[in-house]
């Protein structure tokens, strides 16, 4: 089965090509929890791809303030 193009990706996220295209390329870019999981669902993810998420920084602003409270507290 073929993969989505980006452009599809984008048109099912609700995001233009172009901020997709920069979230591929590893730009700082620090999308919303919306943008995330609109992500998700175009994509198809289960559980552990949306977890894939979170552990590269991706997830929510409080997550990550989560994790990086627990390391401070380490």
């Amino acid at each position: 089965m073929p993969g989505l193009r980006r452009e599809e990706v984008a048109l099912l996220a609700g995001v233009s090509t172009d901020y997709y295209a920069r979230l591929e390329q590893g730009c700082p870019i620090n999308p919303s929890p919306a943008v995330v999981e609109a992500l998700c669902r175009a994509l198809g993810l289960d559980v552990a791809g949306r977890a894939h998420w979170t552990l590269t920084g991706s997830g929510t602003e409080h997550e990550r303030q989560r994790r990086h409270d627990r390391a401070q507290e380490q």
